[in-house]
């Protein structure tokens, strides 16, 4: 198999048909990035964490902090007291 990657590689093709759906989705996503600009939509994405965890404090929940790629992710431990 990777003989067959390899030639593919050479010859300047793909190993196997891409989903161009996925590709018009990434383009348009980045488009979209571009023109709200990387600082404003992080810190968008970061006013929006907030809310999000101060709700969940409010209504008597705690928080599960886990090692995630982002600082922006979190997850709920419980909605206990909801």
């Amino acid at each position: 198999m990777i003989i067959e990657f390899q030639k593919n590689h050479e010859a300047g093709m793909t190993p196997s048909t891409p989903v161009i759906p996925l590709i018009y989705a990434l383009k348009s996503k980045l488009e979209d990035i571009k023109a709200e600009g990387v600082e404003n939509r992080y810190a968008r994405h970061a006013r929006l964490n907030k809310v999000v965890r101060d709700h969940i404090t409010a209504k008597g929940s705690s928080l599960e902090i886990t090692v995630a790629s982002s600082p922006l992710e979190i997850s709920v431990k419980a909605w206990a007291g909801a």
